[in-house]
């Protein structure tokens, strides 16, 4: 027991990394690899993913007499680099409560939705992919894919749910199978979907981009990949800011590494000559004008002082 279930009315004992299958990726370095069960979860813990599931199940049956079907109104936040967040002039964000602007959903305030809910399907829906998709695509950084050919892989490989309201949907209803999910409908470990972000993106600003792709279309990352070895994300539009500019100095670093390795074929890697990267590759971006008026919707990250020790 911790400071945190003595003060809970129900504790759910969750199962630690080694109890459990699921995925791992940072930042720090351009792989993702995986956490594998060494042992079952002990007694009555549950993984969480398990413990999820199990309750949806619960709360779905409850729902059949208690909730049933609901409409709400929800109101969604313009999101990030959408082009209701980037349609506010001079990036300032006003206030249409106080009268500054009137208020127009989705344009200076949330846009509002009526969302039907039934409560009483919450479980098969959390088991498997929803149909959405199938039209809308996926949505990251402002940009939009369709993801056809990954939905269908996912059915043949997960199967599908064989009746109620998500019928024909392929199964999310394991972790694996979810990781797998993951893994297919993402950019950064799906090199079709990579060159996908960046034929669009090309079409936007009038410049071919899909050169910086194009060779790793047929690269695809399965959780059976990772369970045998980290595996090298791929290069992909998803990345933006300082992780677009360490794929660039990455890039530019194991090109240059390539050369010296054929230069030098006699010599085991630890003794290549160490590649210089030129200063411009890495050193700070331009400055971005400041918008207009007196409170940006979108500021910079102040840098961080340096410590001295």
């Amino acid at each position: 027991m911790t400071s945190t279930t003595l003060f809970s009315d129900v504790v759910l004992p969750a199962a630690t990394w080694y109890e459990k299958h699921d995925l791992s990726s940072t930042d720090m370095h351009p792989y993702v690899h995986s956490f594998n069960a060494a042992v079952n979860p002990p007694w009555q813990c549950r993984t969480d993913f398990d413990a999820f599931h199990a309750i949806a199940a619960r709360f779905s049956e409850l729902a059949t007499h208690h909730l049933g079907v609901r409409r709400d109104v929800v109101a969604t936040a313009l999101g990030h680099d959408t082009p209701g967040e980037a349609a506010q002039p001079g990036g300032v964000l006003r206030d249409w409560r106080r009268g500054d602007v009137d208020p127009v959903p989705g344009r200076t305030m949330p846009t509002l939705t009526c969302v039907e809910r039934d409560y009483t399907a919450v479980a098969a829906k959390l088991g498997a992919v929803g149909p959405l998709l199938d039209k809308l695509g996926t949505t990251t950084k402002g940009y939009t894919v369709e993801v056809g050919p990954e939905l269908a892989w996912l059915a043949e490989s997960n199967g599908v749910a064989a009746g109620g309201p998500a019928a024909g949907r392929p199964l999310l209803d394991t972790d694996r199978r979810t990781a797998d999910a993951f893994l297919a409908l993402s950019g950064t470990t799906n090199g079709r979907l990579a060159n996908e972000g960046f034929r669009v993106l090309a079409d936007r600003v009038g410049r071919d981009l899909t050169h910086i792709s194009s060779h790793q279309t047929g690269h695809r990352v399965t959780f059976a990949d990772t369970r045998s070895r980290p595996v090298p994300v791929v290069t992909s539009p998803e990345w933006s800011g300082d992780e677009s500019r360490r794929a660039a100095v990455r890039a530019v670093h194991d090109q240059r590494r390539a050369a010296q390795a054929l230069a030098h074929p006699h010599r085991p890697p630890a003794l290549l000559p160490r590649p210089r990267l030129d200063g411009r590759t890495w050193r700070a971006a331009a400055a971005v004008p400041a918008a207009a008026g007196p409170a940006p919707a979108v500021r910079g990250t102040p840098a961080r002082p340096r410590r001295h020790r």
